[in-house]
């Protein structure tokens, strides 16, 4: 299952499907709304890794349709940053859409963890060197990068971290799987 927390201001715009099934992985995604030079941020954070997504400027239709689009980003990192090969990439493809149409969102207060907000600074800190935001979502997933390899917790940057979730995660899912070959990682 994939469960993801949002905080009480980004909540109520987005239309959704809670599921109360029980699944043995699990990964837990926190988001927090806050504004930048006049633009809505969306700043999503996973919980293990502290691996972050960012995304700017969603417009009403994006929230309507907020976990399709998260779904889609979702995917283009997982499977950027895992750098499977083709075959292991569709079926990793495949069991992340699954797994995404058993999001739980739930709802917390808007306090948000000392390790987010040391997120949103760092966002802050990108606009004013690049003087700009993000125009798209290329953009958002290097910003993302970047701050996903700034920031260290114990010892390993939380991309090195998210990359390893993304390994247990495929050799969990391929573990009952016996006709499944290897997965070669690059």
């Amino acid at each position: 299952m994939i469960q993801l927390q949002l905080s009480t201001t980004v909540h109520p715009a987005l239309t959704h499907s809670d599921v109360d099934s029980y699944d043995s992985f699990r990964w837990e995604w926190s988001g927090h709304q806050f504004t930048i030079a006049q633009q809505e941020c969306l700043l999503l954070m996973e919980q293990q890794s502290g691996y972050v997504m960012l995304f700017f400027d969603l417009t009403g239709p994006d929230y309507a349709t907020f976990l399709r689009v998260w779904q889609r980003r979702l995917l283009a990192e997982v499977l950027t940053v895992s750098d499977l090969d083709p075959l292991s990439q569709s079926r990793l493809q495949f069991e992340l859409l699954e797994r995404c149409d058993q999001l739980h969102i739930g709802r917390r207060k808007t306090l948000i963890s000392e390790t987010m907000q040391t997120a949103v600074t760092g966002v802050q800190l990108l606009a004013r060197h690049h003087q700009c935001l993000p125009e798209n979502e290329s953009d958002e997933f290097r910003w993302g990068v970047i701050l996903n390899q700034a920031r260290s917790f114990q010892g390993r940057t939380a991309y090195q971290h998210f990359t390893d979730n993304c390994q247990l995660w495929v050799d969990h899912i391929y573990a009952t799987d016996e006709s499944t070959q290897a997965i070669v990682w690059h």
